[in-house]
């Protein structure tokens, strides 16, 4: 008797296999990089991330194998991620040859920067974002960033920071969300911490392209360990 024991390797090629056996006519929806909502069932991105392992195996790709990706976080990148694994090789985003800035940069411009990249302008301005510590990544564009709560000022995150600043995740606003998601966000941090929750140190950061929120990181320490 297995009892609660697995009788399958513990893959990620099976999570997506279990949601569409069990889960099948369940829907994903997203909203793609050109605007529009995109919605199919987890039976539909089971297929669609099959094809897209018989793709990379047609081009010679063998387990074991890296593969770098760079895409929006959505379906096609939902699909990548189960079909890249799922015929056994490993993917990973690639490190960007850019040099980090060191120098004091300006919130506002990088906002107005992760905005044209919500408008599909990633090839005019990510470069800059990936050198200030920018992400695509989740359903808002951030940068991780140096932050000084006494002055403003921001700088790219690294290991040691510059005297006065802290480690901060900031959140830039997008055209779905509209221009109050920061502010709506931060309402909702003042909130869990009445109700008693322990959150990490969270403030609305203004900047002449609007108001952000920017929480402190909680992985780091002052001086830069995990």
């Amino acid at each position: 008797m297995f009892g609660l024991m697995q009788d399958r390797p513990l893959l990620i090629s099976q999570l997506i296999e279990h949601a569409a056996l069990n889960h099948g006519d369940t829907e994903i929806v997203s909203r793609t990089v050109e605007g529009p909502i995109h919605r199919y069932t987890y039976r539909d991105a089971r297929l669609r991330a099959k094809k897209v392992a018989e793709a990379l195996i047609a081009l010679g790709i063998k387990p074991g194998d890296r593969i770098g990706t760079l895409a929006w976080n959505g379906y096609r990148h939902f699909e990548l991620y189960y079909g890249i694994s799922g015929m056994g090789a490993l993917v990973y985003e690639p490190a960007d040859d850019e040099p980090v800035s060191s120098g004091i940069f300006d919130l506002a411009v990088l906002a107005a920067d992760a905005m044209d990249f919500d408008a599909g302008k990633a090839e005019d301005v990510l470069p800059e974002l990936r050198r200030a510590g920018g992400s695509s990544g989740g359903a808002r564009p951030k940068a991780f960033i140096g932050y000084n709560p006494a002055t403003g000022e921001a700088c790219a995150e690294r290991e040691t920071l510059p005297d006065g600043f802290e480690h901060w995740i900031v959140k830039f606003n997008t055209r779905t969300d509209g221009d109050a998601a920061g502010e709506r966000e931060f309402i909702w941090h003042r909130a869990a911490v009445a109700a008693g929750a322990t959150m990490a140190p969270c403030r609305l950061i203004e900047t002449n392209a609007g108001r952000f929120f920017a929480t402190r990181r909680f992985d780091r320490t002052d001086n830069g360990g995990r």
